[in-house]
């Protein structure tokens, strides 16, 4: 798990690891997304484009990152697939 102390000297949190009221990064995990976004060439109907990989890590120093569920946030996300998935669960 994560660093935990009785009281924290930065946030002065008196809590547990992951924690949603945590306010510091020694009690919650922080992420980064690369790349943060991607624009997607234009393809023929039934073609597919290479595939973009999207990694999302941990930067935090506390607690674990829990994913819930990736999905595609777009108005047209019917034109798109996550074609594998390593994170949900």
């Amino acid at each position: 798990m994560g660093k935990c102390t009785p009281l924290c000297e930065k946030c002065k949190w008196k809590g547990k690891v992951n924690d949603p009221k945590a306010r510091c990064k020694h009690h919650k995990p922080a992420l980064t997304i690369d790349p943060l976004s991607h624009v997607f060439p234009t393809t023929a109907s039934d073609a597919k484009s290479e595939l973009q990989r999207f990694t999302i890590t941990n930067t935090g120093e506390g607690g674990y990152l829990r994913i819930g569920k990736i999905s595609l946030q777009t108005d047209d996300a019917e034109q798109f697939e996550i074609y594998e998935d390593h994170a949900s669960g």
